[in-house]
């Protein structure tokens, strides 16, 4: 990966805007860790969702800054009290395709604004040298392009799978047909 080379330079700090940073459970915070671990310790921090905090995985959590910005709509977990209707709403919400689709009009927005209210913040804390998107179901890399419009920092790509021809929810699907284009070509790396 070419960003790899720019980390040696003394001034470089990258602003990771991901939903599965290490110690996050499954294969992609897994690459990323392996990554990662060789790079010097303050050269980068992560942007992210809630992680898995299991002992398990504990091992697997680097020593660096981490920015929350919430769990996802998908990672929602909620008290299972007898009769709470918050668990009811979002079992109707899954199990409804109408009322689903729907719902993601509505969700990917705020879930954006969450993300870059968040790494505004990071980045005035942080102040990196380069933003990189990792890819996911597209709500970090258009934060990420968000992100640099908003501040002029650079940004790397870093796809470890299809985005744009991935199996997305339609509206996330909809939002990559006309992202995709635009990242590859303003991306740095």
């Amino acid at each position: 990966m070419e960003i790899s080379v720019d980390s040696n330079k003394k001034n470089f700090k990258a602003l990771i805007i991901s939903g599965y940073v290490p110690p996050a459970a499954g294969g992609s915070g897994l690459m990323m860790f392996n990554l990662l671990k060789f790079f010097p310790q303050k050269s980068f921090a992560f942007l992210t969702e809630l992680i898995d905090t299991s002992p398990a995985l504990a091992h697997y959590k680097l020593p660096v800054e981490y920015y929350y910005y919430g769990d996802t709509l998908t990672s929602l977990t909620f008290e299972t009290k007898t009769g709470a209707l918050l668990p009811k709403i979002k079992k109707f919400v899954k199990n409804t395709p109408s009322v689903k689709l729907i719902s993601q009009f509505f969700f990917l927005p705020y879930l954006i604004r969450r993300i870059v209210r968040t790494g505004k913040i990071a980045i005035r804390k942080e102040k990196p040298t380069i933003l990189i998107g990792y890819s996911d179901f597209g709500a970090n890399l258009c934060a990420t392009y968000m992100l640099h419009k908003l501040t002029n920092i650079p940004f790397a790509l870093f796809m470890y799978d299809a985005y744009k021809d991935n199996r997305l929810p339609f509206v996330f699907r909809i939002l990559s047909t006309f992202l995709e284009p635009r990242l590859f070509k303003e991306a740095k790396h």
